[in-house]
């Protein structure tokens, strides 16, 4: 599933946005603290599985996805008394089932509730009319959100015991945890193409040159495109092993946790798009062009859907080299889908 429209009602009280989005690319555009990086994270919010804490959507009102095939997710947030509450579900039904809930526990509560104030978010999902659960909407939409900018980690985060025994030879970031979690897929990825290739072979059905060339074709546009975005920085990919190593012009191989930031988070946002296996996939990024070369930022879109043609890009930046003329009838302003608040 794609998102085909998005509605945000009550931004900071004071806007609303009205955004149709197409099925490929989508630039959200804007100066700088005029809110397009709130916008992004208010969308994957409230989209399962939940990334972000619930609390940032009480940035808005109300925040309403439409995707295809009539399947909608629907998020209100409500902070004043119980009355006037009750007074905006008489206006809005998307209030309804936040009224009722409260209505019904406070019932059970002594005294006045009138002027009773209420700090309380709540989410439905639809497809048409008819409610459906968390569950079978999580199962209809396949979503990554690609933080840009590298931090240390969390010391309380759970680590992985193969993760916190490399963590002790070298400081890592959480680019590198996340690269490091990738690659462990990535191997996945790489073994399960084999698995296809022993199957076949155990049921005496035919290999031949072309079944294999297909089988691994995206493994080999995934090495290809790395290699000419590395090429520029005197770096090869070498992918004769389960996991990529690099290589300097010397012909010395690195890790990849030696390379530049900017090479780690290309390595990422592809690895990341490959292993979606051409699936339907909504990729958020917020402004990629952070830590990339100019030549990069300019192929970056174009490469993401040669790798994976069904992914949905939402993208916010100022790069002019991602606004290049192949882009720009995907490029909106946010003044141009921001209203103000009546």
């Amino acid at each position: 599933m794609k998102i085909e429209r998005i509605k945000i009602e009550g931004l900071w009280h004071e806007f609303n946005i009205n955004w149709s989005l197409y099925p490929d690319v989508n630039i959200l555009v804007g100066g700088n603290g005029s809110g397009k990086s709130t916008v992004l994270d208010l969308i994957h919010t409230i989209m399962p599985p939940f990334r972000m804490g619930r609390f940032f959507s009480h940035k808005a009102e109300k925040i309403t996805i439409w995707g295809e095939n009539d399947y909608k997710i629907e998020c209100v947030n409500f902070d004043d008394s119980f009355l006037n509450l009750e007074k905006k579900a008489k206006q809005d039904p998307s209030y309804n089932k936040l009224y009722e809930d409260i209505f019904t526990d406070l019932k059970k509560k002594e005294g006045s509730v009138v002027n009773l104030a209420i700090d309380a978010s709540f989410t439905q999902f639809f497809h048409g009319e008819k409610n459906i659960t968390k569950h079978l909407m999580e199962s209809k939409i396949n979503v990554d959100v690609i933080d840009t900018l590298d931090s240390p980690i969390d010391e309380d985060e759970t680590l992985s015991s193969s993760f916190r025994e490399l963590k002790k030879k070298r400081p890592l970031t959480v680019m590198d945890k996340a690269l490091f979690d990738s690659m462990e897929q990535y191997s996945f990825y790489i073994g399960k193409l084999a698995s296809n290739l022993e199957s076949r072979a155990l049921k005496g059905r035919t290999i031949s040159l072309s079944f294999v060339k297909d089988l691994y074709a995206q493994k080999h546009l995934f090495a290809e495109v790395l290699n000419d975005f590395f090429k520029e920085t005197g770096k090869t990919v070498d992918f004769s092993e389960p996991k990529p190593s690099f290589v300097l012009s010397s012909g010395k191989h690195i890790s990849m946790y030696d390379l530049s930031s900017g090479e780690k988070q290309v390595l990422y946002i592809f690895l990341k798009v490959l292993l979606q296996e051409k699936k339907d996939y909504i990729l958020f990024m917020d402004e990629p062009e952070v830590s990339l070369h100019i030549d990069w930022q300019e192929k970056l879109i174009e490469n993401i859907l040669r790798i994976n043609p069904n992914c949905q890009l939402i993208i916010t930046t100022h790069s002019p080299s991602l606004l290049n003329v192949k882009w720009r009838d995907k490029t909106v302003n946010l003044e141009k889908i921001k209203t103000d608040v009546r």
